[in-house]
């Protein structure tokens, strides 16, 4: 066994690995700091790791910058392959990242995504899949939070507010029953990494280092939502499991002013106009309408009900209470004609003084057509109630969530009538597009937008800088080794179908130059990744689903991606 360790180092060294006297950082997280689980990799047996700084692994063997490394997952084990070389880790591996010199990048790369991750990365096997949680200073993970959670493009104090947000959900979520304390999606903040083109968010993070909002000397939950569709939302209502004094109903008017706010609208005419693109409306009316007019004493067939017009619409029943914006019906006037049944003053004169004549014959029943008179306006508009959630949201086209949580308004025109449908998220704390919105046209602080979203909180300062690391030994630097290879770019798949009738080609825009958009294997967020596509990737859309999802193929990969995401080429 000896002799075998002493071949594997002198392998090791020819390739330009040196092995360092152990120097621990790898037990638990440090102070300051904050653990990551990377879960956008998903179930990965495979993971490529570009080291772009100073590393051990497993506090024995060290890399030149620029090394690249693949990690497998192979039974009871991972495997290090590089160079030819092979390193059996067993069930759990750390690379621990020490000091390097002022200026230089100092993290690691994954599957040759341009991000940077500023960290220490432990590994393990879970269920015959590679595991990946990051240790990170809490200031670097902010470096690749913001910018994606809010734009880059958006006005400085926007950005301060949000780092400061995303700071105090960070220290909040510390925790110690488990290894590792956020995702690194939805779940909790989206983060991917440094990129060092975020300039105006990175000056954001710096320029308030370590502050957090507190409410009477505690951490505050600092939920934040792209955007609340005009009201704050509390937590309670959102989530149902907790009420906080500084979460309320508060209206947004900033959110609602921001012409980039996520909103869907559906016109309806107030004379109706029987096309195509009013059908899904005509059914639910016609629904609705049959009860009510059964028992009026009309016809219930729906092909006799004739609706004329619309003489008013209003959102109705706020979900929570008065003060709620969040509707959950909408009541419709609508002009009608309709038919009742004849009466005998209807179907002609009968004499009193006849005598009747018994017929030999059996007469047949009147068809049901005949017992009804004709079709005749009613004198009053009818009023009847449609479900917002989930009907008329899906009818009409106003989803914007995957939760039943949109602000539905009401707008009267001259001729026609406006729904429009807001909200993008749970709608809690800081509204991303409000804020935007505060800094940009109202030239609001930071300060002030978040006492604007969590009224009654202050701001204190945090230790969130871990303690400096040591260098690693300078022989590393002379240690002979592989030329570093260059900064990754990211390669795109070829596209060369064509596109059907009923089919088109699309380009993956909506996300930065240096990050990805997920294929899944279902049209929801919960669905398993089966590709990350890079900026600029051309896609064939094989149709449209419903919530916003397109369902794409890629050389020979088929899924599902977010519609938002992808622009159409001409």
């Amino acid at each position: 066994m000896k002799t075998l360790m002493r071949k594997l180092i002198a392998l090791f060294l020819t390739a330009g690995v040196l092995i360092i006297a152990p120097f621990s950082l790898a037990d638990g997280p440090q102070t300051g700091g904050i653990r990551v689980l990377l879960d956008a990799q998903g179930d990965a047996s495979q993971v490529e790791i570009s080291i772009y700084g100073s590393y051990l692994l497993n506090d024995t063997l060290s890399f030149q910058r620029g090394a690249r490394l693949k990690l497998s997952a192979q039974t009871g084990s991972l495997m290090v392959y590089y160079e030819g070389l092979v390193y059996q880790a067993g069930s759990t591996l750390q690379f621990i990242r020490y000091g390097s010199v002022p200026n230089a990048e100092n993290g690691l790369r994954l599957n040759d995504n341009l991000n940077l991750l500023e960290g220490d990365l432990h590994v393990s096997l879970q269920e015959g899949a590679i595991r990946l949680v990051l240790h990170i200073g809490v200031e670097d993970y902010l470096k690749g939070v913001v910018p994606y959670e809010m734009s880059d493009s958006f006005p400085l104090e926007a950005l301060k507010a949000q780092a400061v947000a995303a700071r105090s959900y960070a220290l909040k979520s510390i925790r110690t029953d488990r290894d590792f304390d956020v995702y690194d999606n939805t779940n909790d903040q989206v983060y991917r990494g440094l990129n060092a083109e975020n300039k105006r968010a990175l000056q954001a993070i710096t320029m308030t280092e370590g502050f957090g909002i507190i409410y009477q000397g505690e951490l505050a939950q600092s939920y934040y939502t792209a955007s609340n569709g005009g009201q704050v939302e509390t937590a309670y209502n959102a989530w149902g499991r907790e009420s906080l004094p500084y979460s309320r109903l508060t209206p947004d008017p900033y959110d609602l002013e921001n012409p980039a706010s996520e909103m869907r609208t559906y016109a309806i005419p107030k004379v109706w106009q029987n096309s195509e693109s009013y059908a899904p409306l005509r059914q639910l009316l016609i629904s609705v309408l049959i009860p009510v007019l059964e028992s009026k004493g009309y016809d219930p067939e729906a092909s006799f009900i004739d609706i004329r017009g619309i003489a008013g619409i209003r959102a109705i029943a706020p979900k929570y209470g008065d003060t709620s914006d969040l509707m959950t019906r909408l009541a419709f006037d609508v002009w009608l004609s309709a038919r009742k049944p004849l009466t005998a003053s209807t179907e002609g004169e009968i004499s009193l003084f006849s005598l009747a004549t018994p017929s030999p014959q059996i007469q047949a029943s009147p068809t049901p057509s005949a017992m009804w008179g004709p079709m005749e306006k009613l004198i009053a508009p009818l009023t009847v109630e449609i479900a917002i959630f989930p009907d008329a949201e899906q009818a009409l086209g106003l989803s914007i969530n995957l939760r039943d949580n949109e602000i539905i308004r009401v707008k009267e025109e001259e001729n026609r009538f406006i729904l429009q449908s807001g909200r993008y998220g749970h709608g809690v704390g800081l509204s991303q597009r409000g804020a935007e919105w505060m800094a940009k046209a109202h030239a609001w602080t930071y300060e002030q937008i978040l006492n604007y979203y969590y009224p009654g909180t202050q701001l204190e300062r945090f230790a969130t800088t871990p303690a400096e690391r040591p260098l690693l030994a300078p022989a590393f630097l002379t240690t002979p080794g592989p030329r570093p290879t260059a900064t990754p770019r990211p390669t795109l798949i070829p596209l060369s179908v064509t596109a059907a009738p009923d089919q088109w080609i699309a380009q993956v825009n909506g996300v930065a130059r240096d990050s990805s958009l997920n294929l899944r294997d279902a049209p929801q967020l919960t669905g398993k990744i089966l590709y990350q596509l890079f900026y600029g990737q051309r896609l064939l859309v094989l149709g449209q689903e419903l919530d916003g999802w397109l369902k794409v193929k890629v050389d020979s990969l088929e899924g599902y991606v977010v519609a938002s995401f992808v622009e159409k080429v001409p």
